[in-house]
């Protein structure tokens, strides 16, 4: 979520973070080192958004012809510049799947979990199930941009709801490896 807000800010956001004095303030307070490795840099606009909108510009919507796959587009993925989005549904598409993009927000709860913010992680894991989990009772898999949010599935999730649909949903989701 904090990601997508910085979409109206992104260009003043980046120009801080990578150019003039506060730099390498913002930087250092960030933990990044960027002699080894530049700044990531928002995209302007939402990723998932976007190809949205290319998909339904090829006609590439839900029942179009092809298997249907669920892809899962993580905020990082959505809200940082990269191809990897659209990449990833060009591949699935090779491979005689119609892409279907999530309407709603589903959060893994990663960044929750890893900070130590259980009750917020449960909260996102919760409303995640109720997102992701009827495309589980139609029995259409579901593809997730980053792998770490899909093995938040696989442990956490479980550890942290108790609902067995958790487990349905850990079941069906896939790396595209997978």
């Amino acid at each position: 979520r904090e990601a997508l807000a910085c979409d109206s800010v992104s260009a003043f956001g980046g120009i801080v973070a990578t150019q003039g004095p506060l730099a390498p303030v913002v930087q250092r307070l960030a933990g990044l080192d960027t002699a080894r490795r530049g700044m990531p840099r928002f995209a302007r606009g939402s990723n998932r958004k976007r190809l949205a909108a290319r998909l339904a510009k090829d006609g590439r919507r839900p029942g179009a012809a092809g298997k249907p796959v669920v892809l899962w587009v993580d905020s990082f993925s959505d809200a940082f510049e990269g191809d990897h989005v659209a990449a990833l549904a060009a591949v699935l598409i090779d491979a005689g799947y119609t892409p279907r993009l999530l309407e709603r927000t589903a959060c893994c709860g990663l960044t929750w979990i890893s900070t130590g913010q259980l009750v917020g992680a449960r909260r996102e894991l919760e409303r995640a199930v109720e997102v992701l989990h009827p495309f589980v009772e139609q029995g259409i898999p579901i593809v997730g941009t980053e792998p770490s949010c899909l093995s938040v599935w696989r442990s956490d999730a479980l550890d942290l709801l108790d609902d067995p649909r958790v487990a349905e949903v850990a079941r069906n989701t896939f790396t595209l490896a997978e």
